[in-house]
Parts: C-alpha cells; sequence; structure tokens
C-alpha cells in the first residue's frame, strides 16, 4: 500500500524530473521592471535573482509602481506596511517574488528577489519527511456527531500599515465595539488628508471625503471601505476626522 509519505516524494521526484531541463541561471520576469530613473544592481545564482538600488521617492510611489505592474499581469499580491515601508510577497509564474521597500534618510531601497520554484521544490525535497501513518477514508456521516456552532464574528484587527502621518505605529483600544486611535499631528491640513487618501488607496480602499464642518479653519473627514468578505460579506470601514488643535491638528482614526 503507498503511503502520503510516497504518495509526496514521488510528486516531488516527477516535477523535478520535468523541471531539469529549464535554464540553469534563474532571470526576472521582463515584465517587473524597475522604478523609473533607477540603476539596479543585479546579483545571480542557479536558484535566485535580487536587483537592488535607491530612489528619491517616498515608499508609496514605488508601491504603486510595482501594484500595477502585478495588476497588468494578473498577479495577486500580498503587501504588509510597516513605519519603514512595505513589504511583500507574490508568486508569478517564473518565480516567487520578494520586494523589499524601506525608507532610509532621504531615499528608499528596494530589492526584488526571485526565486525559482525549481529551487523551492528542492528545498523541501531535503527536508526530512515526517513518518505518517496510512489513514482510512473518513466517514463522511461523521461531520454530524458535533453540532456546529455559528460562525462567530470576525475580530477586528488593526492594520499595521494604518500609521500615524509620521510613520509611528498606533494604537488602538476598543470603544462601543469599534477599534479608535488619535494623535495630535503638525500642518498643514491638507497634507495629512492626502497622506491619509493615499494610504487608504493604496491598500484597496475606496475612499470618499466628507464636507467641511464649517470655515476653512474646522475639520474635515474622509472614509475608506474594503471590499466585502469573501465569508461574512461585511465592509471594513476606517473614518478619519481631522480637527484643528492650538496650532497643530488632531487626527482621531476609527475602524469598524
Amino acid at each position: 500500500m503507498v503511503t502520503k509519505t510516497m504518495k509526496r516524494l514521488l510528486i516531488l521526484m516527477l516535477f523535478l524530473g520535468g523541471a531539469a531541463g529549464q535554464a540553469a541561471a534563474q532571470v526576472m520576469p521582463v515584465w517587473l521592471a524597475p522604478f523609473p530613473g533607477a540603476t539596479p544592481e543585479n546579483k545571480r545564482t542557479d536558484t535566485t535573482v535580487a536587483s537592488s538600488y535607491s530612489v528619491a521617492a517616498l515608499p508609496k510611489d514605488v508601491l504603486s509602481h510595482f501594484q500595477k505592474a502585478f495588476d497588468a499581469q494578473g498577479i495577486p499580491i500580498d503587501s504588509i506596511g510597516a513605519p519603514e515601508g512595505f513589504y511583500l510577497h507574490a508568486e508569478a509564474p517564473e518565480c516567487n517574488l520578494e520586494i523589499s521597500i524601506v525608507r532610509s534618510d532621504k531615499a528608499t531601497a528596494v530589492k526584488v528577489t526571485c526565486t525559482s520554484k525549481v529551487g523551492t521544490v528542492q528545498r523541501i525535497v531535503a527536508e526530512p519527511a515526517p513518518d505518517m501513518v496510512d489513514e482510512k477514508p473518513e466517514n463522511p456521516m461523521k461531520k454530524f456527531d458535533k453540532p456546529v456552532p455559528p460562525d462567530a464574528k470576525a475580530a477586528l484587527i488593526w492594520p499595521v500599515w494604518l500609521v500615524r502621518v509620521d510613520g509611528a505605529r498606533l494604537s488602538a483600544q476598543k470603544v462601543a465595539g469599534l477599534l479608535k486611535s488619535s494623535f495630535t499631528a503638525a500642518g498643514p491640513r491638507a497634507d495629512i488628508d492626502a497622506f491619509y487618501t493615499d494610504l487608504l488607496d493604496t491598500n484597496s480602499y475606496q475612499v470618499t471625503k466628507g464636507l467641511p464642518m464649517g470655515p476653512d479653519d474646522s475639520g474635515t473627514s474622509l472614509q475608506g471601505s474594503s471590499e466585502p468578505d469573501a465569508k461574512t460579506g461585511k465592509k471594513t470601514v476606517i473614518r478619519i476626522k481631522i480637527r484643528p488643535d492650538g496650532g497643530d491638528f488632531h487626527v482621531e482614526i476609527t475602524m469598524q
């Protein structure tokens, strides 16, 4: 009888055998161009190619450049925001891609690493496979042995990319069923408004702006709405209010 471990090894051997005829050195996808004006420094091995460079643009502008490239190819990306920039991961047909976009002084350091999928499988083969025992087919009626609890309401989690205008992390408190955080920032107000408009838009939130609350020196607001969750059908809504506070501005952010 063929065990699960044997099946796993057979599949990997077939995959490696079919990939043996591929080119020896990995290359960067031709559609993934560097940021305009950049001069990349490339390093290659048999299974990876890494491209590094620095540009004067802001991290969000570099992120937008890569987002457009992936969208044009129809390739989804995982994006993690941090105070210093962004970290991206994507599985392209040519290779697995890791991209770091980090702000340093007055420049943004960019590193794009393309790792061969053959190399990834080889690393998996090198790892010792855990001992597995044959399992008998599960009784399809077993799922009715225990009552199924109703779907729990998804817990709100404050996004790591939702930061202060200076890039510092925000700590949120749960208040009346929503998450809330606030801080004081220096103006001008238009720059604060533009920062959060771009931040929400970059992270795929649909942005709408509220009407001014009075004269030009009074507060304004904006709102970002996510796409409906695939399981619950609910949207995540982020609201940002910007009000004068002495010579500065009080920024209040809520999420529900």
